[in-house]
């Protein structure tokens, strides 16, 4: 059915899979291995409108990723090398057409099609998987004008590189599987949606406006760079929050949970629901009120990419019955899976959505639950919870490992499973929020109960469960001059939430990290990383952490039912040394054979402040043959500062046209750091003379100045001779010769005698390149 008012939801969603930790179980009946934690964050999408050759065939790839659990952000290899072959094959194709004629470059454009098509799937997938990746296989602005002109009947399937802005919307999508999670940011132009895929992407809300420039196959936009005007409200979250719960099935269709049930979900006042857990959880400072709608039975033909016409019709369905929704802050959607299956649990708006139903469009968090995922009272608390904190402008609760140690150097990402935190229901387990989240998001911590720490002490932390709240948390900066935080809680089995923790998490500091890299997720530390068991994290009493790269430490001095005791100290910075990071630009320039590309290499020494300023080696590698300098092989660098180089790399011009791999390594020792782009060899265009003359019109005893300018390569040929032919009105001929100039360009004149005939002139001219004579246009001019 149709609806007025402006569309707002830009929602549409396939399957896709990151490993968790079994989210929705009230006490895990498995320790969660650390084996399960090598999954990088990243952030998906999927197109709804793109082009449809592009949207059916990454629809099936995201499908097939779904299925066989391929982990969120893992480097997607195969889909790059695919492309990398798919590139090759075009340009092998886009040679053929540098040479040939015009017949014969019709004649390629059936086989260019057929490249171009499958290309344009495998770009727009690998946007979606690994944005930064794609960014260094899209072709230069440059090669796609080259392209859009060769092969015209394919130009929509190419990319564009360009800047848009648009109001932006998100969504988390939590998988069928429990242990998945897809994450959505959408902008709107005009009547288009984009899906919008960014390697690190800052913190945004729903209706901040999004300056975006990059790539877009599609309606897939791979982000280069961006800014963000911040003009959304933040959503409330304290108070009670008035929630619509619309109940949904379909024709034929019997419902699994009655109303009485879902009522109690979300509304029950004695064990658990989502009004009890809010109501402990903020230390009664937000709570759920509302009304269970429904069950409306919906005939509408429904996919997984149309589930904003889902909410319409019953919206519209309870409108009918005398419902106004202008008072509610959330909508939760509640319906049998379809088949075939979305292949998630539940989705969710970060924060507020325009809403629209028939009384007029309002502002709400948005969120769709699939029925056969609440078949417990705690399976279901725990689902509606964690979509309930999307809602509230929550993330994930991460966790992010370093290996052997509890962390790594400042500003080194480490390794983030996205749902690794077994202590919270916005992670794997269904216990409080975090600290971070309570006390920056939700609001529900304020400055008297945390406290920001940048000297040495010893404080008493109360446990974060109880209610008033004391000090419950601190933020420990970690050392000085930094942006990087630790977080610091106390958790013990109180409550009906977190009575159903992992037991080690009582027995000391539970402890968070937040740099610039964590944005609205919490990010869970691991203090006996030589375990392999993400349940046992916790800094127990008696132990003492030093951080080994800012002289930090931390020692819990003991940790009982009423309280934590924890000193801190910044000692003397110790030195550690540590892999240097390499970052080069530009991704992926194009150079005809025989040209050179330059990149800039920029270097950043990662040593920790205790140490002296390093001398970095600098190599760099190139396929074989071709030829690279750097301009400086070594770089001086005190820690944490950064300096940069350029390399400059020449194509062979025997070279095979293809996008090839280019590095720089940056080491010390045994640290060394890599970074890696793209070069794209093409093939040259021939060479090109083309000729002008400065008037139309001339009169006896006037100088016709006929210039050319011959190019080889797409560049300026210096050094080429070249021979003029003007043919006068009665067909007469002179000539004449020139060389060309540093830019290409030779001049020859031609002074008009009195006895010259009047009427129609020409001019035109050949050049010598090598062993090739390519002649140039003919110009006409008249002689009165």
């Amino acid at each position: 059915m149709g609806c007025s008012g402006e569309r707002r939801n830009l929602i549409g969603h396939h399957g896709s899979a990151l490993k968790k930790s079994g989210f929705g179980l009230t006490v895990p009946q498995h320790p969660l291995g650390k084996g399960n934690h090598g999954v990088k964050k990243s952030y998906l999408a999927v197109s709804r409108q793109g082009r449809r050759t592009v949207a059916k065939i990454a629809s099936v790839l995201l499908l097939a990723a779904f299925v066989t659990g391929s982990g969120l952000g893992q480097v997607p290899d195969a889909g790059a090398e695919r492309l990398r072959t798919l590139n090759n094959e075009l340009l092998r194709v886009h040679g053929e057409a540098q040479r040939t004629t015009t017949a014969g470059l019709l004649a390629l454009r059936d086989e260019a099609a057929a490249i171009i098509e499958q290309r344009a799937a495998a770009l727009s997938q690998l946007i979606e998987t690994n944005p930064a990746q794609a960014l260094s296989f899209a072709f230069s602005p440059e090669l796609v004008a080259d392209l859009t002109a060769k092969f015209p009947d394919s130009a929509t399937l190419l990319e564009t590189h360009g800047t848009w802005q648009g109001p932006v919307e998100q969504w988390i999508f939590d998988g069928a599987d429990l242990n998945s999670f897809r994450s959505v940011t959408r902008m709107r132009i005009g009547s288009r949606v984009l899906d919008v895929h960014e390697p690190d992407a800052p913190v945004r809300k729903n209706g901040d406006l999004l300056q975006a420039t990059g790539v877009l196959v599609g309606n897939q936009l791979a982000v280069s760079s961006s800014a963000t005007q911040t003009t959304a409200a933040t959503p409330s979250t304290t108070g009670a929050q008035n929630v619509a719960v619309l109940l949904v099935t379909f024709p034929g269709v019997t419902p699994t949970l009655t109303p009485q049930a879902v009522n109690d979900i979300f509304f029950g006042s004695s064990g658990r629901s989502l009004n009890g857990f809010w109501r402990e959880v903020s230390y009664g400072q937000a709570s759920a009120i509302g009304s269970v709608l429904g069950y409306y039975t919906l005939n509408g033909s429904y996919t997984c990419l149309g589930l904003t016409q889902m909410l319409d019709d019953a919206i519209a369905a309870a409108s009918a019955q005398g419902v106004s929704f202008l008072n509610y802050t959330g909508v939760f959607v509640i319906f049998p899976d379809l088949s075939p299956s979305c292949g998630w649990s539940g989705m969710s708006s970060i924060g507020s959505t325009t809403v629209w139903s028939p009384a007029g469009s309002f502002n709400a968090s948005t969120s769709y639950l699939v029925s056969r995922f609440m078949s417990t009272q705690d399976q279901a608390v725990s689902l509606v919870a964690h979509e309930a904190g999307h809602g509230l402008g929550l993330h994930h609760a991460s966790s992010r490992g370093f290996g052997a140690e509890a962390l790594g150097p400042v500003g080194v990402l480490g390794t983030v499973n996205e749902y690794g935190s077994t202590f919270s229901t916005m992670g794997s387990g269904l216990g409080q929020y975090d600290a971070p989240h309570k006390a920056e998001l939700l609001n529900w911590l304020t400055p008297g109960n945390y406290q920001t720490i940048q000297t040495s002490g010893t404080y008493s932390l109360q446990p974060l469960e109880i209610s008033p709240a004391g000090l419950q948390a601190l933020k420990v900066q970690r050392g000085a001059g930094n942006n990087a935080w630790l977080w610091i809680e106390y958790r013990q089995p109180l409550g009906n939430y977190d009575s159903t923790l992992p037991s080690q998490v009582y027995s000391g500091a539970l402890i968070h990290y937040e740099d610039s890299q964590t944005g609205i997720h919490t990010q869970l530390l691991d203090f006996t990383p030589g375990d392999s068991n993400w349940t046992n994290v916790a800094l127990a009493a008696g132990q003492t952490w030093q951080d080994p790269y800012t002289g930090v430490s931390l020692n819990v001095q003991s940790a009982t039912a009423s309280a934590l005791t924890i000193s801190v100290n910044y000692g003397a910075v110790p030195c550690t040394h540590a892999n240097p990071s390499v970052t080069l630009t530009p991704s992926n320039p194009t150079i005809y054979l025989g040209g050179t590309a330059s990149y800039t290499a920029s270097i950043t020494n990662n040593d920790s402040s205790g140490c002296s300023a390093g001398t970095l080696s600098l190599t760099s590698s190139q396929p074989s043959g071709w030829s690279a300098s750097l301009s400086s092989t070594a770089i001086s660098l005190n820690p944490g500062q950064a300096g940069s180089v350029t390399l400059n790399v020449t194509v062979p011009e025997g070279a095979t046209p293809g996008v090839y791999p280019v590095t720089v390594t940056a080491s010390s020792g045994t640290d060394a750091g890599t970074g890696s782009v793209n070069c794209t060899a093409a093939a040259p265009p021939p060479p090109s003379v083309t000729v002008s003359v400065p008037s139309s019109t001339y009169t006896s005893r006037q100088t016709v100045a006929v210039t050319v300018v011959v190019l080889n390569g797409g560049a300026p040929a210096p050094g080429i001779t070249v021979a003029f032919t003007l043919s006068r009105a009665n067909g007469s001929t002179v000539t004449g010769s020139g060389t060309t100039d540093s830019n290409g360009k030779a001049v020859w004149s031609y002074k008009i005698q009195q006895k010259d005939p009047t009427g129609t002139y020409s001019a035109t001219a050949k050049a010598s390149v090598g062993s090739q004579t390519p002649s140039g246009n003919i110009v006409f001019f008249s002689v009165h």
